[in-house]
């Protein structure tokens, strides 16, 4: 009897390796097949747009984790801040909601601000929602014969929803977003919006960790409208491909044996690891960019309550030419979960990043972000 049970557990075992291999195998194919069609597409597209880098402050990198990593999260996408990388990411929340506060300064009065929720509302279905604030800072308006007539601020402000739908091996999620600019003490003003549609796919290794592949193409059809005293205009909104590859490496995976509900046969299931290392390597491509930006980033959870983050372009533009660490983006930080000391309703965390910004005394920006997960 005991050889049928052994028996039985290496078949299901087998079963279930041979269906992670057809799972591998499939995401593989569906994540090259939506590549190459990004890549053609923004191509075509490419040739067919034109116009300016109108809101391009939406490119910059929000969040904590992400932009810990230097923008690198396409194949990540496991926090509320998919929302700006890949909605398709928001299908893998916890049921529990998380909020996110965040805040950049980028010198010059200027500042990058972020409200940003994401949940699972139920099995397989995750939403997201949120607010973002670029102030560009302020000048002396002067009219047509140079004469200055006040001050006046280039205020951004931007809303984004977006919801993401699991299946078996992959997610697909699709964002829209709302565009306001306002130049304060002038009638001159304009909205827009764009759409951004994102897949991704997670196989799970086991004690081995797990890898995801995640593709979005931000700004479809995206637009602003102007409005205002001797204007009245409208510019399309850059586009952007993002394709990324995620890797998780568990440090204190542990194992347990269980029986199945439907069969009764024992089965060997993995607890999650409260310790890991998430690797991510992402292409990112800007419409009208000379060539795309291959970046690496990571996050080393080494221990409960505390992270390490750093992110690198390995390979990117840099004043109208392709090299190899230009140097234009990385970014380091760190985040504390002090919740196991304190007696808090919810799960905190508190991140710090540094990156470079040109635009600042320091060639440096400075972003704090909270986490609330309740």
């Amino acid at each position: 009897m005991s050889n049928i049970k052994q028996s039985g557990q290496l078949t299901t075992k087998k079963k279930k390796l041979a269906n992670e291999k057809n799972i591998l195998k499939i995401s593989i194919s569906l994540a090259l097949v939506f590549a190459i069609s990004l890549i053609i597409n923004s191509s075509l597209f490419a040739q067919a747009l034109g116009g300016g880098f109108s809101q391009s402050y939406m490119f910059r990198s929000p969040g904590g984790r992400p932009s810990g990593m230097a923008g690198a999260f396409t194949g990540v996408a496991n926090d509320a801040y998919a929302i700006y990388y890949n909605p398709a990411g928001l299908s893998f929340l916890e049921y529990n909601p998380s909020i996110f506060v965040s805040s950049k300064s980028v010198g010059y009065g200027r500042a990058f601000s972020t409200l940003v929720y994401g949940q699972e509302i139920m099995p397989n279905l995750g939403i997201g929602a949120g607010l973002t604030n670029f102030m560009g800072g302020s000048f002396i308006a002067r009219d047509v014969n140079g004469n200055p007539y006040g001050e006046v601020t280039d205020m951004h402000f931007g809303a984004n929803v977006a919801a993401s739908y699991s299946m078996e091996f992959m997610s697909l999620g699709v964002g829209l977003k709302y565009l306001n600019n306002t130049l304060t003490n002038s009638n001159i003003g304009g909205t827009g919006f764009g759409v951004d549609i994102g897949m991704k796919s997670n196989v799970d290794l086991g004690k081995f960790g797990s890898y995801s592949l995640g593709a979005c193409v931000q700004n479809i059809g995206g637009m602003m409208l102007w409005d205002g005293e001797d204007v009245e205009a409208q510019d399309l909104l850059p586009y952007c491909v993002r394709i990324g590859v995620g890797m998780e490496f568990p440090l204190n995976a542990s194992t347990i044996e269980t029986r199945s509900e439907v069969t009764g046969e024992l089965e060997t299931v993995t607890k999650a690891a409260t310790r890991y290392v998430l690797l991510d390597f992402d292409m990112v491509h800007y419409q009208f960019s000379v060539a795309p930006e291959f970046i690496v980033g990571f996050d080393a959870n080494l221990h409960e309550i505390i992270a390490f983050r750093g992110g690198l372009c390995l390979w990117g533009e840099k004043e109208g030419e392709t090299q190899f660490l230009p140097w234009t983006t990385w970014s380091g930080g760190f985040a504390l979960r002090p919740s196991p000391y304190l007696d808090l309703p919810f799960t905190l965390s508190i991140e710090y990043n540094i990156s470079n910004e040109y635009v600042s005394y320091t060639g440096l920006g400075h972003q704090i972000t909270l986490m609330f997960a309740f």
